[in-house]
């Protein structure tokens, strides 16, 4: 602190009893303020991107996920009839939805498939399916809400 005020006055600090200096001046508290403002702003600009990367990521693996779920249940038997799939990326609403309460293959084996944890109801919007010429069921996702 007495370099600075040495510096910035060009005079020695005082001698004796006010030698120690026993706070901070204004100028030093805007400083620091300033500082912390630029930090904090620079901090909530990189955990907003992390954030965003983090729900796109995390959409993307829930769709591979739901293609999974879907193609497993319809190897075992499974009734898509009612998902409204095309060959083109349509509305995702009733797959997501049948996927997210548990829907029973009638294979051999009656497994009950079940997306968990299920998709926000907020975010189905944000996905897309289709239904290729093999029957392959394939999800995508959008960018939007955190899924």
């Amino acid at each position: 602190m007495q370099l600075i005020r040495r510096l910035l006055y060009g005079r020695s600090a005082p001698k004796g009893r006010n030698r120690l200096i026993r706070g901070l001046s204004t100028a030093e508290l805007v400083g620091i303020i300033v500082v912390i403002g630029v930090l904090g702003a620079l901090g909530a600009t990189y955990i907003t991107g992390l954030v965003s990367t983090a729900n796109s990521n995390t959409g993307t693996q829930n769709a591979v996920t739901l293609g999974t779920l879907a193609n497993s249940y319809v190897q075992s038997g499974g009734d898509v009839s009612g998902w409204g799939l095309t060959a083109t990326p349509g509305d995702a609403t009733a797959a997501i939805t049948a996927l997210n309460t548990g829907v029973t293959g009638t294979g051999t084996s009656a497994i009950t498939y079940k997306m968990t944890p299920a998709i926000a109801t907020t975010s189905i919007a944000n996905y897309q399916v289709a239904q290729d010429a093999t029957g392959m069921i394939t999800f995508t996702h959008t960018a939007g809400t955190a899924p």
